[in-house]
């Protein structure tokens, strides 16, 4: 029985790391428009790792280095086809949000007929880390959960 609490107990407090990315296709600008969503204490940690630096997002008078340093970390940790041809998001912008970063990105393309999307964000430092992914266009709706294990996602639309 005590194990059995223990146990519980364990699992009630055992911390769970997640991201969650947004793709949404607007046909009307032919624009994809991006957002992730990522906890601030697990990416600045991650920056600082692969930076060799302490990286403070929240410090306005390092907002020109942190842009910087955000969009080299999406860069390398993230990347986007949308029918076999590889797009490159423009960084529009990040704020804090309670306890996490919302970085904004867009691009424009075609109609997605299949979109491959492959994230790796924050997994350098945490083995655990999921990152969702949710991708919308007109009535079309897909979402899928990526790890170390399985960090790409190709989906074929209507």
């Amino acid at each position: 029985m005590i194990w059995s609490i223990l146990f519980s107990f364990n699992l009630w407090f055992h911390p769970h790391f997640v991201s969650v990315s947004h793709l949404n296709y607007k046909e009307e600008s032919k624009t994809l428009e991006i957002t992730h969503r990522i906890f601030t204490d697990d990416f600045e940690r991650a920056l600082s790792f692969r930076n060799g630096q302490k990286i403070d997002l929240l410090n306005d008078s390092l907002i020109e280095r942190n842009i910087e340093v955000i969009n080299q970390y999406l860069i390398q940790t993230s990347s986007i086809k949308v029918n076999g041809q590889i797009i490159i998001p423009n960084f529009v912008g990040f704020e804090e949000d309670e306890e996490a970063i919302l970085i904004y990105r867009e691009v424009n393309c075609e109609i997605p007929k299949e979109i491959n999307i492959r994230l790796n964000f924050l997994t350098e430092i945490i083995s655990t880390q999921n990152n969702i992914v949710h991708f919308k266009y007109d009535k079309q709706k897909k979402s899928t959960q990526l790890s170390k294990n399985k960090p790409e996602v190709e989906w074929v639309l209507n």
